[in-house]
């Protein structure tokens, strides 16, 4: 669905039940979303966050239950109660390091999730009634050198280990990062925005190329995405290409049989030949 660049505010139910909505890239205009704003969107497979947005509100996406991929810019600080309950579908999820409150149910059935990925020191986290409650199977990553972990799977009755960054390899490029290769195991791939504190801005030639990954998320803050970078993953079902990206280089998703949808932001200004099979449905904010 295309929002307009001059929409600045999404009310309290704003697309609440819309069954047929299945993607939404939300312009950078955009500074609020309100309570239950797409709750009950049982066709929502995707969704991007842009900067703007400080807070993910009561049921913003209550009961989403297609929803597989969410990204969320660095601006957002707080995740309100019941904000991502019901999402059964979600995998994953990479909480910026901005935010210092998730509430109550904030992801309550989300039945799905195996990764919880914090970027910054931990949260303070609603533990009654708990914040992750049907969340068994994930494991909540955090970065090396942040802090306040102590109690914190106690608390929330999620494993706790940390984010392995060595899995991936990357290159320094005046002050900013390219992803190169990842040498982890198949399965769910997040990327951090930042890599000991230099921001990560593009997936290099060939960098997941054959990976059997199943979902990937994509930080805010890269820009281009390089030639045959996800070639022939085709296990990957997930992918969002978050807005700032530019350019999409030749074959980058070709042979990706299990994509079903991409959603590519307006940003994007090149895309190289053959960026992808017949499959996939792609769909443009602009």
């Amino acid at each position: 669905m295309i929002i307009p660049e001059s929409l600045i505010s999404i009310g309290d139910g704003g697309f609440f039940d819309c069954p047929n909505l299945s993607s939404i890239s939300v312009p950078d205009s955009v500074t609020n979303i309100g309570a239950y704003a797409f709750g009950d969107c049982t066709a929502l497979t995707s969704v991007t966050i842009p900067g703007g947005v400080i807070s993910i509100e009561d049921g913003t996406f209550y009961d989403c239950t297609s929803l597989t991929n969410a990204t969320m810019s660095g601006g957002v600080t707080s995740l309100e109660e019941l904000a991502f309950s019901g999402c059964s579908d979600l995998t994953s999820v990479m909480i910026p390091a901005g935010v210092t409150n998730i509430g109550e149910d904030a992801f309550n059935g989300c039945t799905s999730m195996t990764g919880i990925y914090f970027e910054g020191k931990a949260p303070a986290v609603s533990y009654e009634p708990p914040a992750f409650y049907g969340d068994d199977k994930a494991i909540a990553y955090y970065l090396p050198g942040t802090t306040g972990w102590d109690g914190f799977s106690a608390e929330t009755g999620l494993s706790l280990l940390p984010w392995d960054l060595t899995l991936l390899n990357y290159t320094t490029n005046f002050g900013t990062i390219t992803i190169t290769g990842y040498s982890g195991p198949v399965g769910v791939v997040a990327i951090p925005a930042k890599i000991h504190g230099l921001t990560v801005t593009s997936i290099g030639d060939g960098a997941f190329s054959g990976n059997g990954l199943t979902s990937v998320t994509i930080p805010v803050g890269v820009t281009s995405i390089g030639n045959l970078a996800f070639y022939g993953c085709t296990n990957l079902a997930s992918v969002i290409i978050p807005a700032g990206v530019t350019n999409i280089g030749s074959f980058a998703f070709y042979g990706c049989c299990n994509l079903t949808g991409v959603t590519v932001p307006g940003s994007v200004a090149n895309i190289g030949d053959a960026h992808f099979t017949a499959a996939p449905i792609w769909k443009t904010s602009q």
